[in-house]
C-alpha cells in the first residue's frame, strides 16, 4: 500500500546517507547493513519501524501476516542466493 511504499521510499532515498548499498544481495549484506535494513536508526526507519507504526492501527493480523512474509521471503532470498 501507499504506507509501506513511503518507508520502503523513506528507507532506500536515506539509505546512501549511510552507505547502504540497496542493490546488494540480502545475503551478501553484513550483519550492521541487516540490523540497518531492520531497525533503522535515528533518522531512517527500518523494516521494524513500519510494522510497529502498523501494529498501533489496530490492524495486527495483518501486519503479522505481512511480517511472516516479509521474513519468508528474505529468507528465501537469502538461501536462494546462498545456492
Amino acid at each position: 500500500g501507499k504506507i509501506m511504499g513511503w518507508y520502503r521510499e523513506q528507507f532506500i532515498y536515506g539509505a546512501e546517507k549511510y552507505g547502504f548499498p540497496v542493490h546488494r544481495p540480502y545475503a551478501s549484506l553484513t550483519q550492521r547493513e541487516k540490523d540497518l535494513l531492520w531497525n533503522g536508526n535515528k533518522e531512517l526507519k527500518g523494516i521494524n519501524d513500519f510494522f510497529d507504526w502498523v501494529d498501533t492501527k489496530s490492524i495486527k493480523s495483518s501486519s503479522d501476516i505481512c511480517l511472516q512474509d516479509t521474513q519468508a521471503e528474505v529468507l528465501a532470498v537469502s538461501v536462494a542466493e546462498a545456492v
